[in-house]
């Protein structure tokens, strides 16, 4: 296995091959496209985005993706919320609090900064109980296909034989 460092600086992210952006910045970072290797991988958890929409406009060959959404659970579920999803799609931490209210949990469960791993898991498990389930990677709150995926990987193989970001 590869190593794993959390780091805050965009020297770093210029070595990296996959990234995972999570801050509570309320502007993108400050990285630009030619920051990212070639074929980069880069989950941006934040909301709002943490990496520009520019990025993928100008770096066809990285694959940016949102952090997760979960489909909810019945077949007319829908929040009547304009998030930006289809309906019947959420974000996990709504879909946290609706497997909380399921079951009739009343305690808080996952405030602050120090949550344990063991609370992951237990989420994750009663989430599925649910019928909670990943609703598939998205970009700029459009689905990514494996094709585009497919794509992504040649543009980013032939930008590497090239040498350039």
């Amino acid at each position: 296995m590869k190593e794993c460092k959390i780091v805050e600086t965009a020297e770093a992210i210029r070595q990296a091959q996959l990234i995972a952006t999570v801050t509570s910045s309320v502007n993108a970072l400050e990285i630009i496209p030619t920051d990212f290797l070639p074929g980069a991988v880069v989950c941006d958890v934040a909301r709002p985005r943490n990496i520009a929409e520019e990025t993928t406009r100008v770096r066809d060959d990285l694959l940016v993706f949102a952090g997760p959404t979960l489909t909810i659970p019945g077949k007319h579920a829908a929040l009547g919320l304009d998030i930006g999803f289809p309906p019947g799609e959420t974000y996990p931490c709504m879909a946290e609090t609706l497997t909380l209210a399921l079951e009739s949990w009343t305690d808080d469960y996952s405030l602050g900064r120090y949550l344990r791993m063991e609370q992951v898991e237990e989420i994750v498990g009663l989430a599925k109980q649910h019928g909670f389930h990943n609703a598939g990677l998205r970009n700029n709150d459009t689905a990514i296909t494996p094709e585009q995926i497919a794509g992504v990987k040649e543009r980013a193989e032939a930008r590497r034989k090239k040498g350039g970001p």
